[in-house]
């Protein structure tokens, strides 16, 4: 548990700073608390939900960060002067003892992420918080659309082969919220 908190915080930080980052240090240090509430929060509920759905199921679950994929973050973040990232900051690992997960639980599991990055997307929309609505909303849209593509080892590909409606239905809502709601 202790190791789950430190690797989820040590996450949490590094993806508010890459969502944040600009070579400009005063709109970063702007940036920075403001990432922290949108991206941060988004990247923790996701991986909580995975978390949450497998010990349901009854299987051993906790997160473990990726160093490499941190690594991976803050170097396209950095690079791109913020303009890419690609996050891979660690996943729930998960293990079910004596039997295997059922369609209806993987596609549970599977789904709990980018569900929570869709809901906090919408609870943005709607906040009218100014920027911090404005991240919120394209920040989690954009970790709900990835998050579904369909290639392994994305959610996306296990939601596909376990349930291809509600793959449907959350890709369509991620994409249409991705790339045609504008705030």
């Amino acid at each position: 548990m202790r190791s789950e908190l430190k690797d989820l915080l040590i996450s949490w930080i590094i993806i508010s700073f890459c969502f944040a980052f600009t070579p400009r240090i005063w709109d970063l240090l702007f940036l920075l608390p403001i990432s922290g509430i949108t991206a941060g929060l988004g990247f923790v509920l996701h991986e909580l939900g995975h978390r949450y759905f497998a010990r349901r199921a009854g299987c051993v679950a906790y997160y473990r960060m990726w160093r490499w994929g941190l690594i991976l973050a803050l170097a396209t973040s950095i690079l791109s002067a913020g303009g890419f990232i690609f996050a891979a900051p660690g996943a729930v690992y998960i293990a079910c003892l004596y039997r295997d997960l059922t369609r209806e639980e993987e596609a549970s599991i599977s789904a709990a992420g980018p569900a929570a990055n869709i809901a906090l997307a919408l609870l943005f929309l709607f906040l009218h918080l100014g920027i911090v609505s404005r991240m919120g909303f394209q920040v989690n849209s954009y970790l709900a659309f990835f998050n579904l593509l369909p290639l392994p080892p994305l959610d996306g590909w296990k939601l596909l082969r376990s349930n291809f409606v509600l793959w449907v239905v959350l890709m369509g809502l991620a994409a249409f919220m991705t790339f045609f709601v504008h705030l």
